[in-house]
């Protein structure tokens, strides 16, 4: 038996597709805060988001030396399909975990290390690794953040993220629209999170908003992209990360 090719989509199924997967696709999104889990503690968490994707126009030399121009477009759309994480303490200041996102088919790993703590004062570097393969694009991606949290009280921490990616995506399957070639090929990109999470017991609640913006590519094809992305998250997570104190506050 023998599968039909897909089809190039429209562009604008295009844009609308890629909208709705890009949470997962460009592994973006700061959904952790800088505490640490206490070692052997596990905590699991659900996160829903809605991203608002702006394209600005994007030039492509096809390979018979036309020039295609689109893009120019935005797309608020909500990303139908959660994605869950789970993370366990290593030690004192280093947990390990990682997520999957339903949506694209997504999967992360992920290590955090507390570098610095005073009073409600924590910051961290929370590199991760991911790959995603459904529908529009496929390939591996990195992840840097420097998280920054500050426990204003025992219920309530203001979170802060600077972050910074790479990315290096090919399109799946035998698509060939402008649309989607303007986010193929490696990608860097630098982003910024803020949040605020809010803990009773062993639940904690964290609304957040990103900020993304490509800032280079490479790509046999010939197109540049500098897109940009604001993604708006809801994490909800119940375990040791919910604690606002830790063994290092304590003692």
């Amino acid at each position: 038996m023998h599968l039909a090719p897909l089809r190039p989509l429209t562009p604008m199924c295009a844009l609308l597709l890629a909208a709705a997967l890009l949470p997962g696709c460009l592994t973006s999104g700061v959904y952790r805060t800088a505490r640490t889990l206490d070692p052997g503690a596990v905590d699991m968490a659900l996160s829903m988001s809605a991203t608002r994707y702006q394209t600005p126009s994007v030039t492509v030399t096809n390979p018979d030396g036309s020039i295609d121009t689109s893009g120019g477009e935005s797309t608020f759309l909500p990303n139908i399909f959660p994605e869950v994480s789970i993370h366990v303490g290593a030690d004192d200041d280093l947990e390990i975990g990682g997520r999957f996102g339903f949506g694209s088919m997504m999967a992360e790993l992920d290590a955090k290390y507390r570098f610095f703590h005073e009073g409600g004062l924590h910051l961290a570097l929370a590199p991760a690794v991911a790959y995603r393969a459904l529908l529009l694009y496929e390939g591996p991606s990195v992840t840097l953040p420097l998280i920054a949290t500050f426990d204003l009280n025992d219920h309530l921490a203001l979170n802060l993220a600077p972050y910074v990616g790479w990315s290096n995506l090919s399109i799946a399957g035998n698509q060939t629209n402008s649309d989607l070639r303007g986010l193929e090929g490696n990608l860097m990109t630098t982003g910024a999170s803020a949040g605020i999470e809010l803990r009773a017991g062993g639940l904690h609640v964290m609304p957040s908003v990103d900020w993304l913006q490509t800032v280079w590519q490479n790509v046999q094809t010939g197109s540049t992209s500098e897109d940009s992305f604001l993604i708006l998250t809801v994490t909800v997570g119940y375990g040791g990360g919910g604690r606002p104190h830790d063994r290092a506050t304590d003692e």
